[in-house]
């Protein structure tokens, strides 16, 4: 038998020059199963020169954003002399102590995995990075926070761990998304921050008004609650964003203008903010500053859609919002 100098890396990787002088063993599952992923029994040969396992250890790795822990790895068969030669020739990289990946670089997907991985059984996943693993409008964080119920477990750069229960959904185990939305409310720098993540959310659907609610009066002592409820209220008439909720309160109530129709669609499939029926006036309120590209046409076609059905588009942005809003009011108040 001619041994290899270097591993075949991929899926089905079997690896190379590797000499298993431990007693015969049947390995079995791996013992408390992260992802699900069920390892099948196999028998190490100990004159064969390959660690015939790897190719169920990258299978686990692929279930875990590309990581395995060595407790893992020890339930596969592999010794600390076969852990070193896996270091050494670069088929494994370490990450942080007690956990290594099949890749040099590790995703932000990986990175949760590590913190579960180092959290033990009943780890979940909370915080921004649930938000970022859920599809939320949140920034990708630096620092993981995990939920770990009662145990101590230190925490490193990059991963904090609090003695704390909460409920996981998911691969990897996160916090539900309802639950997630409340717990970043409640801890928004500003009420626009509120908003924003209320009715991304709720537009997103990646939960609902009925799920928030019920959440939030299972939580009577969160932060910020009272807020949170007003705003839930507001969302669920159709409030899909802070300007929404400033035009709301600070145009449309403020100057007496009737109530107008949210989140209106025209024949042609197209979605308007606040439609004026008896005028045929649909306001809509752009956040950002400009829209470039695709969003600008998209702008124009919509504008067009409605004007086809005799409805004009007034387009107002932060600054005729908060600042030169009494220019189009006054008109308006007086049809």
């Amino acid at each position: 038998f001619k041994q290899k100098t270097a591993y075949e890396i991929g899926v089905r990787l079997v690896g190379s020059e590797m000499c298993i002088r431990d007693r015969p063993e049947v390995i079995h599952r791996f013992g408390w199963g992260l992802s699900g992923v069920s390892v099948p029994a196999v028998r190490i040969d100990p004159m064969h020169p390959k660690f015939a396992n790897l190719a169920a250890v990258f299978d686990l790795a692929a279930a875990q954003g590309g990581v395995v822990s060595t407790g893992q790895l020890r339930e596969l068969g592999a010794t600390q002399s076969v852990l070193r030669r896996l270091t050494r020739d670069r088929v494994l990289h370490r990450v942080i102590r007690g956990v290594l990946s099949v890749d040099s670089t590790v995703s932000f997907e990986g990175r949760t995995w590590v913190a579960i991985l180092l959290g033990g059984p009943g780890a979940v996943i909370g915080g921004a990075a649930a938000g970022y693993l859920a599809g939320l409008k949140v920034a990708e964080p630096d620092t993981i926070v995990t939920f770990v119920g009662d145990r101590d477990v230190s925490n490193r750069p990059g991963w904090v761990f609090v003695r704390s229960g909460r409920r996981g959904r998911g691969d990897p185990p996160r916090t539900e998304v309802a639950d997630t939305v409340l717990e970043l409310c409640s801890r928004a720098a500003t009420t626009d921050e509120v908003v924003s993540l209320l009715a991304d959310a709720i537009a997103g659907r990646r939960t609902s008004v009925p799920r928030l609610r019920q959440r939030l009066a299972e939580l009577p002592t969160l932060r910020r609650r009272a807020l949170i409820a007003a705003i839930l209220g507001e969302v669920s008439n159709g409030v899909h964003s802070p300007l929404e909720r400033r035009y709301a309160r600070d145009v449309e109530a403020a100057h007496g203008l009737p109530r107008g129709r949210r989140q209106v669609s025209s024949g042609r499939g197209y979605r308007g903010d606040v439609l004026y029926e008896e005028c045929r006036l649909l306001v809509e309120l752009d956040g950002r500053a400009h829209h470039l590209g695709r969003a600008a046409i998209d702008d124009v076609d919509r504008d067009n859609a409605f004007l086809l059905e005799g409805v004009s588009t007034l387009r107002l942005g932060w600054r005729q919002v908060v600042g030169d809003c009494l220019l189009y009011t006054s008109d308006a108040a007086d049809e």
